[in-house]
């Protein structure tokens, strides 16, 4: 029986800018922030497999702006651009990297909340940035930054270290910055460092099989990537990928596949747009043209913030699994609307604009 896109799933949650999906063994887990004054940050947690999210989120509001803990009041007005989060390895601990109204990047500890049965996860308040061992964390500003779109985060390795790498779009500087915490060992101030590109919207950020990507639209809406194939954040802007072909005004989501085949999700007026970038048998990196590897999302239309996916697999009328996305995104009118689509996973003899 052949694989077919599941129904597109009302989460009756609403949402300002992007939500981010966040992929668990055992369940999916979803962060936005509300389409409430405050923009309060929220987090939904559903079965694997399962595209029925909680309709009683957790949501880390009760902060007000008169608040005078200022370390929980900085939660309430955390993004109209929508939160990343980033799993830490231990599955249990992880970071949500926020923009204040002011511009400002927030860094945030979370945990899972030990004992959960409902796999609920809380912020946690304190004074030091989490590591694998410890769990009193806090959040803490880059200094000077003043974002003007969604961050992209993903943890990464420097000089042996684990790291958070954070990229977004700086009004400031007027391009793309990078931004790096090292796990475990606070900094007194957190600083960046212009990247030399800009973008639209929010740029991805990925680390896999050893290769670090960094895909954004620019700002004549067209698709970007360049790489690390060292698997750091050296990307090699001069000799990066420019593809037209897939304009979107609110940049991509990378999704991993294994360690030779990503797809890129993305927004364009058509709808939610996928694609499988793979890389081929002579080491290039370049989008599959082969039958059944991109396409558009039917039903979706034009969304109000980028998509977020990761690899979520299905199950046909015959007990068959296959290869699918887990996508989540909200609507013109701010619902967030999620499905999962049926990909492939052929290989790639690469003949479009590549990379390596």
């Amino acid at each position: 029986m052949a694989a077919t896109q599941a129904p597109i799933t009302n989460t009756t949650q609403d949402a300002l800018g992007r939500v981010t999906l966040v992929h668990f063994p055992d369940y999916n887990m979803m962060v936005w922030n509300g389409t409430d004054a405050a923009h309060t940050l929220n987090m939904a947690q559903c079965p694997t497999g399962s595209a029925v999210f909680s309709s009683f989120p957790t949501v880390f509001s009760g902060f007000s702006s008169t608040q005078t803990d200022t370390a929980l009041a900085r939660y309430e007005n955390s993004a109209v651009n929508g939160p990343c989060f980033v799993l830490a390895p231990n599955q249990v601990e992880g970071y949500v990297v926020l923009v204040e109204p002011t511009g400002s990047i927030i860094v945030c500890a979370t945990k899972l909340v030990p004992g959960s049965k409902s796999y609920a996860w809380e912020l946690v308040v304190g004074t030091e940035i989490v590591s694998e061992s410890k769990a009193t964390s806090g959040y803490q500003v880059i200094t000077g930054s003043k974002a003007a779109g969604a961050p992209a985060a993903a943890m990464g390795l420097q000089n042996g270290r684990l790291v958070l790498n954070i990229v977004w779009q700086d009004a400031g500087a007027g391009c793309m910055v990078l931004a790096q915490i090292e796990v475990g060992n606070p900094q007194a101030t957190l600083s960046f460092k212009p990247l030399n590109q800009s973008c639209i919207g929010q740029p991805s950020l990925v680390m896999q099989g050893g290769i670090s990507f960094l895909a954004w639209s620019g700002l004549d809406k067209s698709f970007n990537m360049a790489i690390d194939p060292a698997g750091g954040v050296d990307f090699q802007f001069d000799d990066h990928l420019v593809d037209s072909s897939r304009p979107s005004p609110l940049g991509p989501c990378l999704v991993p596949i294994n360690n030779t085949q990503l797809y890129v999700v993305s927004a364009s007026v058509q709808g939610i747009q996928y694609a499988q970038f793979a890389m081929n048998q002579f080491g290039q990196w370049g989008f599959n043209p082969a039958s059944g590897c991109s396409g558009i999302v039917p039903g979706t239309g034009i969304s109000l913030g980028g998509p977020y996916a990761h690899r979520d697999d299905g199950t046909d009328g015959d007990g068959q699994t296959f290869p699918a996305l887990a996508v989540v995104w909200p609507d013109q009118f701010g619902n967030i609307l999620t499905t999962n689509i049926p990909v492939s996973l052929a290989p790639v003899p690469i003949i479009q604009a590549a990379l390596g």
